[in-house]
């Protein structure tokens, strides 16, 4: 029977990821082509994604160990 819990952080944490990436590729876009402010902006959305998607991952894994699925 697979674990409700663990599908519900195994779809988090792909939005997280999908999330960072998304901002991460916006940054890159942006380089060289917007003002410093609105770079900064970008750079601490790309970096607050990327501690959502290890928040997330921690998550699932911290399930995984304790409930063994």
């Amino acid at each position: 029977m697979p674990c409700e819990e663990k599908i519900r952080l195994v779809a988090a944490y792909r939005a997280a990821v999908e999330n960072h990436s998304a901002a991460v590729n916006d940054l890159k876009l942006t380089r060289g082509k917007t003002s410093k402010a609105e770079y900064a902006r970008l750079r601490l959305s790309a970096d607050e994604a990327a501690d959502i998607s290890k928040t997330a991952r921690l998550a699932l894994e911290r399930h995984v160990q304790e409930h063994g699925c």
